[in-house]
């Protein structure tokens, strides 16, 4: 009992260590947490403030918390509590775990209820944070009117709450970014501008830097090429690690490509390239822009070599986001088996008390209860273990079986784009006699004169559980087009690739969509594929046919 009393000062102890430094040394406060050898013995009040810190420090410290969902138990202790200002903290980081898991409407509605909460005590930073996650949110989705009035309110209540300028610069960013974006250039240079002189005023490189780079990428979206080259050589000097230089110099060598200084643009861009190490999204972007050079060189074998090492580091991303989504998964149901392990605890103290205060009745029934309970909790444990590797195992064939086949279907399409992008660049007598070369090259590779899309079905068919004849049934009236349209963005084309590879141009492509989304009843502005999959799934799975 003494034991339990110590165990739980020592707790209180760490709980307001982590909640008096999360805000500014998160990294602390997590390790600090972590500490706390099994949460589930801390009381109800405890653990619900213990859960609230720890999505915090995680979510400061860039971490995953798409599965940190013992947020939303711990929001509704507090509001019963009426503990408004844990409550006002709970009710945004439902709103980022929510954002996390993709679920957009219900994270809005959390984050506006913390900023209703975080007004009654006046905390001017956590209402600016709501509001700039809500305008956020609605950047993400290209509606950037109403994302601006999100970020001036944020603006507005970062600036009168202490030490919130770094909020206030990164806000002013998006707004000059949303300007941008709305063809209104003059409005987004003042906004850049704005958030720069906070940066210089506060020493804070980091979003100094963030800055000139935007402000260089505007330039060069307005066609001011030179100021564009000031803008990104300041944004250089800036730097500091390699990663961040390596930024630079892409940035810069697409500046001088887009002004037509091959040479410039091979320099800055092998100097990218040298600091890129393994990095593979910044790797699948410097051999893509390589690709883009020896293609207007005419260069284009080099160019294909470049596209396929742009294509092999683009599917590294890809594996390393599945590799992610594993250990998820492994993690969740570690979790579970600690908790039932918990559990499982909680009820062997529980009747050790029960044992002691009836140990004068038989001391013998004490010694057999314990060993029973032992006997139970061993088999438990057991039979806990083997379904954890059962669905690890699982998950992991599935996974390996996923990647050979998206590793196929890139290997396939590559090839078609490579021939339709050499197709693409024959002119007159060129294509005349280029088009036989490419009919013979299609007999050898596929057996006929042009590429065999029904191959093609059959393997995204494979690898997206039917996907494709699922929405043939759905939709019968879609044409041939109109399916390879849906199944080639369903892979992650964009409109520029589907055109090559069917033989049209991309206002083309777009024309298609927008009689797919008349044809499925889609809705104009929301993602294209994201609205196919819910419609697809949600009326084809065999639980919703049962309901």
């Amino acid at each position: 009992m003494f034991s339990c009393k110590r165990d739980f000062r020592k707790s209180e102890e760490i709980l307001q260590r982590a909640e008096n430094i999360v805000e500014l040394h998160p990294d602390s406060a997590l390790s600090l947490l972590e500490t706390i050898r099994n949460p589930y013995l801390l009381t109800k009040g405890q653990h619900s403030r213990y859960v609230l810190r720890l999505v915090q420090a995680k979510d400061k410290c860039d971490k995953d918390i798409s599965s940190d969902t013992l947020i939303f138990p711990a929001r509704d202790y507090f509001e019963i509590k009426k503990s408004v200002k844990e409550l006002a903290y709970a009710e945004f980081y439902c709103g980022r775990v929510l954002q996390a898991k993709g679920k957009r409407n219900e994270a809005i509605k959390a984050y506006l209820k913390a900023g209703s909460f975080a007004k009654e005590f006046d905390n001017k930073g956590l209402i600016g944070l709501s509001e700039f996650f809500c305008g956020l949110l609605d950047y993400d989705q290209h509606l950037f009117g109403e994302a601006i009035v999100y970020f001036r309110d944020a603006t507005l209540n970062f600036s009168q709450a202490e030490g919130k300028y770094r909020n206030q610069v990164v806000t002013y960013n998006y707004i000059a970014n949303s300007f941008l974006l709305k063809q209104l250039p003059d409005s987004a240079f003042l906004y850049y501008n704005k958030g720069l002189s906070i940066a210089k005023q506060y020493n804070d490189s980091a979003n100094e830097l963030q800055i000139m780079q935007n402000i260089g990428v505007a330039y060069l979206k307005v066609g001011n090429t030179q100021r564009a080259k000031e803008s990104l050589k300041k944004a250089l000097s800036l730097s500091s690690g390699e990663s961040q230089k390596a930024k630079a110099y892409l940035n810069l060598a697409d500046v001088y490509f887009r002004g037509g200084s091959k040479d410039s643009a091979l320099f800055y861009l092998n100097h990218s390239l040298r600091l890129a190490e393994n990095k593979a999204s910044l790797l699948a972007n410097v051999y893509r822009l390589f690709s883009k050079i020896e293609t207007t060189a005419g260069n284009y074998q080099q160019a294909m070599s470049y596209n396929e090492l742009y294509t092999k580091y683009l599917a590294k991303v890809l594996e390393e986001k599945e590799d992610i989504g594993i250990l998820d998964i492994q993690k969740k149901y570690n979790f579970e088996l600690l908790e039932n392990a918990n559990s499982r605890l909680l009820i062997e103290r529980q009747w050790i008390l029960i044992c002691l205060i009836l140990v004068t009745i038989s001391a013998f029934w004490v010694v057999y209860s314990n060993r029973v309970k032992n006997r139970e909790a061993l088999l438990i444990a057991e039979q806990h273990i083997f379904q954890l590797k059962e669905i690890v195992n699982k998950r992991v064939g599935s996974n390996v079986k996923n990647n050979e086949l998206r590793k196929t279907l890139i290997k396939q399409l590559d090839i078609v784009k490579k021939i339709s992008l050499i197709e693409s660049y024959l002119k007159g007598d060129e294509k005349i006699k280029g088009k036989e070369v490419l009919k013979k090259v299609n007999e050898i590779i596929y057996g006929q004169e042009d590429y065999n899309w029904s191959v093609f079905y059959e393997m995204a068919n494979a690898l997206y559980d039917n996907y494709l004849e699922r929405l043939s049934n759905l939709f019968p009236d879609l044409s041939e087009t109109e399916l390879l349209i849906c199944c080639l963005s369903k892979i992650g084309l964009n409109n520029m690739e589907i055109s090559l590879l069917i033989k049209t141009t991309q206002n083309a492509v777009q024309k298609r969509k927008s009689v797919i989304r008349q044809k499925t009843d889609m809705k104009e502005q929301e993602n294209f594929i994201k609205q196919l999959d819910q419609i697809v799934n949600k009326i084809t799975r065999p639980e919703n046919k049962k309901a």
